[in-house]
């Protein structure tokens, strides 16, 4: 499936929904509301770029976090404290993804959700930030409607528990 079918698909799973192509790329913009908040989704869709993201913006408490799939190599760097890995509180979770962050409490916080956390392992080849309330989760790789319909409510997820 191309940019503008899926465009048109996630518009559908949003409240108010609404896409458009940005001039001069191969970006598609969604807009809309998810549970009452405002709900951005870029995607990009050609013969060799395939990426996605949510974005959802607010205030929200002072933390900058970071979650994502473990990978080869990430071992020295934390152990070398270049990476320092705050954790979740869940060793399952943790041993699957890295999760980095300031202050590491309000981090743990964030993701200790066990509802939140099912939400991320549910999207392969997926990144999670959190800036202060703005939560953006997306994704690299062949995608499908049902990858970026988990990256929403996933980031609806994280939103709302940073209120």
């Amino acid at each position: 499936m191309s940019g503008e079918p899926i465009a048109m698909k996630i518009a559908e799973l949003l409240e108010g929904g609404s896409f458009g192509v940005v001039p001069g790329t191969y970006e598609r913009l969604v807009k809309g509301r998810r549970h009452g908040l405002h709900v951005e989704v870029r995607c990009t869709w050609s013969s060799d770029i395939h990426t996605w993201s949510v974005e959802i913006k607010g205030a929200g408490p002072l933390v900058l976090a970071t979650a994502h799939r473990r990978s080869i190599g990430e071992g020295s760097a934390i152990a070398s404290g270049a990476i320092t890995d705050v954790g979740s509180g869940d060793a399952t979770f943790d041993r699957e993804w890295l999760v980095e962050g300031a202050p590491a409490a309000t981090t743990r916080l964030v993701f200790g959700e066990e509802a939140v956390r099912q939400k991320l392992g549910a999207i392969p080849k997926s990144y999670f930030e959190v800036d202060g309330g703005d939560v953006r989760v997306g994704g690299k790789g062949h995608y499908e409607v049902a990858d970026v319909k988990n990256g929403i409510e996933a980031a609806v997820a994280l939103r709302l528990r940073l209120t």
